[in-house]
Formats: C-alpha cells, sequence, structure tokens
C-alpha cells in the first residue's frame, strides 16, 4: 500500500486467475470494508476544517438535495 497526502485514493487488487468467484467477492468486500474505514478517519474531527473536508461535506449535502 502506498499513501499520498494529495489526490484520490487508490486500492489495487491483484487476483490470482484462478480464484474462486467466492474469494473474489470475498476480497472485494474487505476492500469496500477498507475504504469506508478510511473514509471514516477523514471524516474524523481532526481534517474537518481541511479544504478536502468542507469540499466532501458540501458535495454530500448536494447530492442529499
Amino acid at each position: 500500500m502506498h499513501a499520498r497526502d494529495s489526490g484520490p485514493a487508490r486500492l489495487f487488487l491483484t487476483v490470482p486467475v484462478k480464484t474462486s468467484a467466492d474469494d473474489v467477492r470475498t476480497m472485494l468486500d474487505a476492500a469496500r470494508d477498507l475504504i469506508a474505514e478510511a473514509d471514516a478517519v477523514d471524516q474524523s474531527p481532526a481534517s474537518s476544517d481541511s479544504p478536502e473536508a468542507v469540499a466532501r461535506e458540501w458535495w454530500n449535502q448536494q447530492r442529499k438535495a
């Protein structure tokens, strides 16, 4: 895993060709959970005043409207 200070996060999964469908689904579920956890950390109060946090909050409000 490689972390960057700016830009969108990226998650790459390397899946062997002969992986079962159930195992692929399990990997994707784990990736989704990891992204949700990272998003929760990103939304923490410590980062709430950052420009990115303000933009995310604004965008979420636009989508709800």
